[in-house]
């Protein structure tokens, strides 16, 4: 018969998880670069609607609320689903269509999702940014991400192909990540 196998790397299950005490304003930018297949797009919309589903979303002072822009190059970020508290609206990206096609360029994403959370964002909720990253070379964000990471942004990271067996790559997304 006709198999098919997937390599899954874990990189850490020890860590604790602490839940956070604050409401959360995050956007979720999700590469659709030349670098990720139809089917890690696919993949990509049905892990991000598990993690939708696992937030405190609403519409109260103490919920969180979720946006969802695409990336790829330069000049290439689509804002998907404006910032809501309600899983109906944020679980309509499943069905929207990929937006590009093109080239890598983290640094105008993040830039783009920091703006984007300042515009739309509550005064009193943490940013935070969530992306998905292929391991492009000459990661052009690191020094941004580091910015950000002291005005009290957290980032969060996910690699995606490649990334997790390149010891390389591995620096750059902890790099960016925050701890």
């Amino acid at each position: 018969g006709l198999t098919n196998s997937i390599e899954v790397t874990i990189i850490d299950e020890t860590f604790l998880v602490e839940e956070c005490a604050e409401p959360l304003d995050i956007i979720v930018l999700n590469l659709v670069g030349a670098a990720i297949n139809a089917d890690e797009y696919s993949k990509s919309k049905d892990y991000f609607q598990s993690f939708f589903e696992s937030l405190n979303l609403g519409p109260g002072i103490d919920d969180s609320q979720i946006a969802v822009a695409e990336w790829s190059g330069k000049e290439e970020q689509d804002l998907k689903i404006p910032i809501t508290g309600d899983l109906t609206k944020v679980s309509e990206y499943y069905d929207h269509d990929r937006s590009y096609t093109g080239s890598t360029e983290a640094l105008f994403a993040l830039k783009f999702g920091y703006e984007y959370l300042l515009s739309n964002g509550r005064p009193h909720a943490q940013k935070v940014i969530i992306f998905t990253f292929d391991g492009c070379p000459g990661f052009s964000a690191s020094a941004y991400a580091e910015e950000l990471k002291e005005l009290g942004v957290i980032i969060a990271d996910i690699g995606i192909d490649y990334v997790f067996n390149s010891s390389s790559y591995k620096n750059i997304l902890r790099r960016a990540a925050t701890r």
